[in-house]
């Protein structure tokens, strides 16, 4: 999912069990964080503070801090 100022690329990384935020402008990776088994589908709350990832493995919701990947 992209951030609304399309300064930032958040994407699942089902193999690694992560999310990783891209910072598009410069092609560098910000943050990578742990979220369990499966991480699906992507959403960011509409402040662009957090990300929301819906994980299969464990069918459950994990809320990511937009900015540094911590939960």
């Amino acid at each position: 999912v992209l951030s609304e100022d399309e300064g930032t690329l958040y994407v699942a990384n089902p193999d690694s069990g992560s999310v990783s935020a891209v910072d598009v402008g410069a092609g560098v990776l910000r943050w990578e964080a742990p979220v369990g088994q499966g991480p699906a589908a992507l959403s960011l709350d509409p402040a662009g503070e957090r990300v929301y990832v819906a994980v299969t493995g464990s069918d459950s919701v994990v809320a990511l801090d937009a900015r540094r990947g911590a939960r």
